[in-house]
């Protein structure tokens, strides 16, 4: 069973992927596919022509900060991102879905996919869980985590599906607004109804 983790920034996506790998789920976080990517050089010289030579520095390594300040500040040059990295990046992903799924068909695989709904990929799933939380919590949670401006948040989380619309679609919901616990709990019951589901 394939479950796709999804909601918008700062909500916690990777804290409840955490938390359901305790609990016996295997584990493919989307960003993490995309960092690889990136480090091996993936599309590399087209970012450089979109998005600025100095995106790397003299030895050739990323500034993944500079870039995402580039190609996350409007929709043109965020579909310009998406147009370089997501073919790519959707081939490598689904490789690694199938190689996990196959492993034991009656395991949970959990998708950690920020973009599972903006990329029109629910379909590889089998099951969908949005992750969601009160604005605020979600910037505060951001800026610590990242160090972007508060500005810079704002921006970005306009440029994602709004949460209601996401929280529609899925099968699943999670407030994910109080503590770890709270959290835990939540997957916890997650868990229950998925393994039952799977009998």
């Amino acid at each position: 069973m394939i479950l796709g983790v999804t909601g918008g920034i700062g909500a916690g996506k990777s804290e409840l992927s955490r938390c359901l790998v305790s609990l016996g789920a295997h584990c493919l976080e989307a960003d993490s596919v995309a960092h690889d990517l990136l480090e091996s050089g993936a599309g590399r010289s087209d970012l450089r022509r979109r998005f600025g030579s100095d995106i790397e520095d003299g030895e050739g390594r990323l500034d993944r900060r500079l870039l995402g300040r580039r190609a996350l500040a409007n929709q043109e040059s965020m579909q310009d991102l998406y147009a370089i990295m997501k073919p790519a990046l959707e081939v490598k992903l689904r490789c690694d879905l199938r190689s996990l799924s196959q492993r034991n068909p009656r395991d949970i695989v959990v998708f950690d996919a920020p973009l599972l709904y903006e990329w029109g990929i629910e379909e590889w799933t089998d099951w969908v869980v949005v992750v969601y939380a009160d604005r605020e919590i979600r910037i505060d949670r951001t800026i610590q985590r990242t160090g972007l401006s508060r500005v810079e948040i704002e921006l970005r989380m306009a440029l994602q599906m709004e949460e209601e619309e996401k929280r529609n679609l899925a099968n699943f919901s999670i407030n994910n607004s109080g503590d770890l616990q709270f959290l835990q709990e939540q997957a916890k019951l997650l868990w229950a109804q998925l393994t039952q589901t799977s009998i």
